[in-house]
């Protein structure tokens, strides 16, 4: 009974690695141009960078772009210097949740250092940085299909599972920077809705 259980769970996650698999590898002719999108929607929001809303996020909206920028740039790195030939296969339901909800829950994963940005990021900083992780996008088709990175929860995503992971987890920020703003007396979004009579959820 408890086999027969745990079968009926399992199968669900199951089937939402082979799909998700296979819609990647079908659809993907030009993996990074969602994410190039999410590039530009992020450099839009350099302007509210030194927004802060502690009862949001314990750090300012400069961290979140800066640390979803580096995140870009580390993954590229991993992908470039990973060896194809090594790279196998790896069923992950906590990948496949994620990946088919297309959402990250908020607190909950530590980021490992390596994508931890300074505690102060500049304009110039996150222009910089920007600009070098549209670079690795505009280039991402030049790595090899099976090159991978591997993530400490998700486990080994090769090239194009890679770029689905940063699709998810900017979007994750760009949220987080949303609500950021919403609540923050200095950004220009606050003080359009200040001037309309607007609340912040408008």
């Amino acid at each position: 009974m408890l086999k027969f259980t745990a079968a009926l769970i399992a199968a669900p996650l199951l089937f939402a690695v082979a799909a998700h698999a296979t819609a990647t590898d079908s659809n993907r002719s030009q993996p990074a141009t969602a994410s190039l999108a999410l590039l530009d929607r992020m450099e839009a929001r350099f302007q509210d960078r030194q927004c802060l809303a502690p009862e949001v996020s314990k750090v300012d909206v400069a961290w979140h772009l800066a640390h979803s920028i580096k995140v870009i740039e580390e993954i590229h790195k991993e992908l470039d210097a990973s060896d194809p030939k090594a790279y196998r296969a790896n069923l992950n339901p906590l990948r496949a949740l994620a990946f088919a909800r297309g959402k990250l829950p908020r607190g909950k994963a530590k980021s490992p250092s390596v994508v931890l940005p300074p505690d102060v990021n500049t304009l110039e900083d996150l222009e910089r940085q920007a600009a070098t992780a549209r670079t690795a996008l505009l280039a991402w088709t030049q790595l090899p299909e099976r090159s991978f990175f591997v993530h400490p929860v998700f486990g080994r995503l090769k090239r194009d599972h890679a770029e689905r992971f940063i699709e998810i987890h900017t979007e994750h920020h760009l949220a987080i920077i949303a609500d950021i703003v919403a609540v923050c007396p200095s950004s220009p979004d606050s003080e359009r809705r200040d001037a309309e009579g607007l609340s912040p959820l408008d």
